[in-house]
Protein backbone atom coordinates (compact mmCIF):
# COMPACT_ATOMS: atom_id res chain seq x y z
CA UNK A 1 0.00 0.00 0.00
CA UNK A 2 1.25 3.78 -0.51
CA UNK A 3 -0.32 6.99 0.47
CA UNK A 4 -0.83 9.49 -2.04
CA UNK A 5 -0.81 13.44 -0.14
CA UNK A 6 -2.83 16.25 -2.23
CA UNK A 7 0.00 17.13 -4.41
CA UNK A 8 0.19 13.66 -6.50
CA UNK A 9 -3.48 13.82 -6.68
CA UNK A 10 -4.02 16.87 -7.95
CA UNK A 11 -1.39 16.19 -10.35
CA UNK A 12 -3.31 12.77 -11.32
CA UNK A 13 -6.28 14.94 -12.58
CA UNK A 14 -4.06 17.72 -13.87
CA UNK A 15 -3.36 15.67 -16.67
CA UNK A 16 0.34 17.12 -16.85
CA UNK A 17 3.63 16.54 -15.78
CA UNK A 18 3.78 13.15 -13.31
CA UNK A 19 0.52 12.43 -13.83
CA UNK A 20 1.49 8.69 -16.22
CA UNK A 21 4.02 7.72 -13.43
CA UNK A 22 1.52 8.48 -10.55
CA UNK A 23 -0.90 6.44 -12.47
CA UNK A 24 1.91 3.47 -12.42
CA UNK A 25 2.50 3.61 -9.08
CA UNK A 26 -1.45 3.27 -8.57
CA UNK A 27 -1.82 0.25 -10.78
CA UNK A 28 1.24 -1.47 -8.52
CA UNK A 29 0.30 -0.67 -5.61
CA UNK A 30 -2.87 -0.38 -3.28
CA UNK A 31 -3.66 3.24 -2.96
CA UNK A 32 -4.86 5.14 0.66
CA UNK A 33 -5.13 8.37 1.47
CA UNK A 34 -5.07 10.12 5.13
CA UNK A 35 -8.61 11.68 5.95
CA UNK A 36 -7.11 15.13 6.15
CA UNK A 37 -6.61 15.27 2.30
CA UNK A 38 -10.34 14.64 1.75
CA UNK A 39 -10.41 18.13 3.65
CA UNK A 40 -7.93 19.25 2.27
CA UNK A 41 -9.13 18.30 -1.74
CA UNK A 42 -12.22 19.33 -1.42
CA UNK A 43 -12.34 22.70 0.16
CA UNK A 44 -10.50 24.32 -2.71
CA UNK A 45 -12.14 22.09 -5.62
CA UNK A 46 -14.14 23.87 -8.32
CA UNK A 47 -17.47 22.28 -8.14
CA UNK A 48 -17.16 20.35 -11.38
CA UNK A 49 -14.68 18.44 -10.15
CA UNK A 50 -16.04 17.69 -6.70
CA UNK A 51 -17.81 14.29 -8.22
CA UNK A 52 -14.67 13.25 -9.96
CA UNK A 53 -12.35 13.77 -6.62
CA UNK A 54 -15.13 12.07 -4.80
CA UNK A 55 -15.57 8.91 -6.75
CA UNK A 56 -11.41 9.15 -6.46
CA UNK A 57 -12.15 9.05 -2.75
CA UNK A 58 -14.18 6.27 -2.65
CA UNK A 59 -11.89 4.06 -4.82
CA UNK A 60 -9.22 4.38 -1.83
CA UNK A 61 -8.56 3.31 1.36
CA UNK A 62 -9.13 5.33 3.67
CA UNK A 63 -6.46 6.01 7.05
CA UNK A 64 -8.02 8.23 10.18
CA UNK A 65 -6.66 10.37 12.44
CA UNK A 66 -6.10 7.94 15.94
CA UNK A 67 -4.09 8.21 18.63
CA UNK A 68 -1.24 6.68 18.02
CA UNK A 69 -0.68 8.62 14.40
CA UNK A 70 -1.71 11.71 16.86
CA UNK A 71 1.04 11.00 19.42
CA UNK A 72 3.96 10.23 16.40
CA UNK A 73 2.48 13.69 15.16
CA UNK A 74 3.47 15.40 17.93
CA UNK A 75 6.58 13.59 18.28
CA UNK A 76 7.43 15.03 14.01
CA UNK A 77 6.67 18.13 14.92
CA UNK A 78 8.34 18.85 18.28
CA UNK A 79 11.51 16.91 16.17
CA UNK A 80 11.42 19.84 13.50
CA UNK A 81 10.65 22.46 15.90
CA UNK A 82 13.62 22.45 17.91
CA UNK A 83 16.04 21.93 14.90
CA UNK A 84 14.04 25.31 13.11
CA UNK A 85 12.84 23.28 10.45
CA UNK A 86 8.45 24.72 9.68
CA UNK A 87 6.69 22.20 8.25
CA UNK A 88 2.71 22.51 7.91
CA UNK A 89 0.65 20.22 10.44
CA UNK A 90 -1.59 18.62 8.09
CA UNK A 91 1.72 17.53 6.38
CA UNK A 92 3.17 16.58 9.68
CA UNK A 93 0.15 14.36 10.33
CA UNK A 94 0.39 12.55 7.02
CA UNK A 95 3.73 11.83 7.57
CA UNK A 96 2.58 10.08 11.07
CA UNK A 97 -0.12 8.48 9.19
CA UNK A 98 2.84 6.44 6.85
CA UNK A 99 5.09 6.05 9.93
CA UNK A 100 2.34 4.78 11.76
CA UNK A 101 0.92 2.10 9.08
CA UNK A 102 4.65 1.69 8.23
CA UNK A 103 3.89 2.64 4.25
CA UNK A 104 5.51 5.00 1.76
CA UNK A 105 4.26 8.43 0.76
CA UNK A 106 3.61 9.42 -2.96
CA UNK A 107 4.01 12.90 -3.34
CA UNK A 108 5.86 16.00 -5.01
CA UNK A 109 5.69 17.78 -2.09
CA UNK A 110 9.58 18.45 -1.02
CA UNK A 111 8.42 19.70 2.31
CA UNK A 112 7.87 15.48 3.76
CA UNK A 113 11.75 15.00 2.85
CA UNK A 114 12.06 16.84 6.19
CA UNK A 115 11.14 14.03 8.23
CA UNK A 116 13.03 11.59 8.99
CA UNK A 117 12.12 8.05 9.06
CA UNK A 118 9.62 8.53 6.10
CA UNK A 119 9.91 6.26 2.65
CA UNK A 120 8.82 8.94 0.27
CA UNK A 121 8.35 7.68 -3.26
CA UNK A 122 10.35 9.92 -5.35
CA UNK A 123 9.16 10.60 -9.14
Amino acid sequence: MIILDTSAIIELFSGRGKYKEIQQQIQLHSAAISALTINELLVDAHPNKKEILMQFIRSVHILSIDDKVAYKGVEIEEYLINHGIMTGRVDILIAATCLVHDVELLTLDKDFERINGLQIIKL
